[in-house]
């Protein structure tokens, strides 16, 4: 119960602490060279604080008093405030009272501090509070300890141990990111919540041991991993971390920023790739994707700059925003036609991309989806699309010809900026495209060919921006029934197949002979294309 209410209170402290950080930085009492703020509500309390903003406000070893006295009173002092001692490089010790209950946000950032005894009244340790201490060796924490925050000892790399008091119940994201001197970490039976990956990019890792009894989280089969049994989702790995066939999802940053990941064997069985899960891994170079994952969430795959080889399964129905972000190796990709969702930037500055289709199971192409992917000559844009959105092939600057399917009604602005050399431009939509804002290049215009269908040019050459084209063209498109922008016996195959069926038609690119009906003379008009070689 006493450690419950030093909690509670250390948690309204910190709020009240960071109110009043944002709100000044000013201190309003120096003694013995520190300096303190003076709170006069909430039980009268002093917090640490800085001199100034220069980060030199302290060197050599500090002694921080457990009472000061401001105006003729006795102040407890309880709290060590955000930025309280960072950036300090020449110090090297601080001794803390057992009246503090707080380490707040960034309060020893970037400081040279090498050891730090926590004393019994600390319950919780803030955001980055020790992020980027590299001289930081050892750390005696808190018996009381309920929470170490986001990022609290993040690259914090001569950190070579940790012992997690029994007390410890909460393990926030990258708390021990960067530490690369950990070698081995043991989660207690007393951390019954874990959020993320506390341990990403903690490289040197070779065993990662979770206790038996512990109810929430388990590292079986001696895999050198946290997994969160609920859902069993793979959460922290190390790199000889072996992927359990039990494992259903792989977790937030759950292998990110491992340099030496070359390859990563995941099981059938695996639904989801969480966020970030292989970010950040610059010697994974391909992986496979196993047939019964559906989702792949947000920069899954992202700044991994060696990534070459990625087979996506049918299963695939997710891509998120992001997924494959600068992964400037990558030369192809086939994206699978069951993906319902698909989010912008997908393949952001993947610069290398010179081969990948659009599916057939989306409407529209999302944001941003190829940007910069400048050795991507050429582009099929299927008739099932209806909307281009923004910058979705802006900067792919080796790009020559794009083919627009007859189903595009509105292209949005940047599409196909800055590709220089785009000269041949198809669109079998009848009625042009919207478009609200430039979505070409001069160079398009006025020395590229725009292909219509014959009896749209007229309209394609009233329409905005379209009409920029000096050279629109109006032409005889192949009857694409199946949608790969080619016309062979299966689209002849698959028409009869929907003329007998009754199916209804609603795409006027399959009026082949130009009559205004759709009936079986197109599918003789096909065949006579296809002998006279049209």
């Amino acid at each position: 119960m006493n450690n419950l209410i030093l909690h509670f209170k250390a948690s309204v402290i910190m709020m009240i602490c960071l109110t009043c950080a944002l709100n000044s930085n000013a201190y309003d009492l120096v003694q013995d060279g520190i300096y303190y703020r003076i709170h006069k509500s909430y039980n009268k309390y002093a917090s640490v604080t800085y001199g100034d903003n220069q980060n030199n406000s302290y060197s050599g070893d500090v002694v921080i008093p457990p009472t000061v006295t401001y105006e003729g009173e006795e102040y407890n002092v309880t709290i060590i405030g955000q930025y309280a001692f960072s950036g300090c490089t020449q110090l090297n010790s601080v001794t803390i009272p057992n009246t503090v209950y707080l380490i707040g946000t960034e309060s020893f950032k970037n400081c040279s501090i090498r050891s730090i005894v926590l004393p019994s009244s600390v319950t919780q340790i803030g955001s980055n509070t020790f992020s980027g201490c590299t001289n930081l060796t050892n750390v005696v924490f808190s018996p009381n300890l309920f929470f170490i925050h986001v990022g609290a000892f993040e690259n914090c790399t001569s950190l070579t141990r940790v012992e997690f008091p029994a007390s410890l119940t909460e393990l926030y994201s990258g708390a021990f990111s960067g530490c690369t001197g950990l070698t081995s970490v043991y989660i207690p039976s007393t951390i019954t919540k874990i959020t993320g990956n506390p341990f990403q990019g903690c490289y040197n890792l070779e065993s990662i041991v979770v206790s038996p009894d512990n109810p929430n989280y388990d590292s079986r089969n001696g895999c050198n991993a946290i997994i969160q049994k609920d859902g069993d989702v793979l959460m922290s790995t190390c790199p000889n971390t072996i992927v359990p066939e039990s494992v259903k999802e792989i977790g937030f940053n759950a292998f990110s920023h491992q340099p030496n990941l070359t390859s990563v064997d995941l099981p059938e069985g695996v639904t989801t790739i969480g966020g970030y899960a292989f970010a950040y891994c610059p010697k994974l170079m391909s992986i496979d994707i196993p047939d019964s994952v559906r989702v792949i969430e947000q920069f899954a795959f992202a700044y991994d700059d060696n990534l070459r080889t990625v087979n996506l399964p049918d299963s695939l129905e997710t891509l998120g925003y992001a997924a494959f972000a600068y992964c400037y190796n990558m030369p192809s990709i086939h994206l699978p036609n069951n993906i319902k969702n698909l989010d912008s930037q997908v393949f952001w500055v993947c610069s290398n991309l010179a081969s990948a289709n659009i599916p057939t199971s989306i409407t529209s192409i999302p944001h941003g989806l190829f940007f910069n992917c400048t050795d991507m000559d050429n582009v099929v844009i299927p008739n099932n699309i209806k909307t281009i959105s923004s910058s979705a092939f802006q900067n792919c600057v080796y790009m020559t010809n794009v083919s627009i399917g007859s189903g595009v009604e509105s292209i949005s602005y940047r599409t196909f900026t800055n590709n220089y050399r785009l000269m041949d431009i198809s669109c079998k939509a009848v009625t042009p495209p919207t478009i609200t804002s430039e979505i070409f290049d001069d160079a398009s215009y006025n020395q590229g060919t725009l292909y219509v269908r014959r009896q749209s040019v007229e309209a394609y050459r009233q329409a905005n921006y379209w009409s920029k084209f000096k050279n629109i063209v109006g032409v005889d498109f192949p009857v694409d029934v199946n949608g790969d922008n080619v016309m062979n016996i299966i689209d002849i195959t698959v028409f009869l197949d929907m003329l007998l069926n009754d199916e209804p038609f609603k795409d006027m690119e399959l009026d082949a002979n130009g009559d205004g009906a759709i009936d079986v003379a197109d599918v003789v008009e096909m065949v006579d294309m296809m002998l006279s070689g049209e």
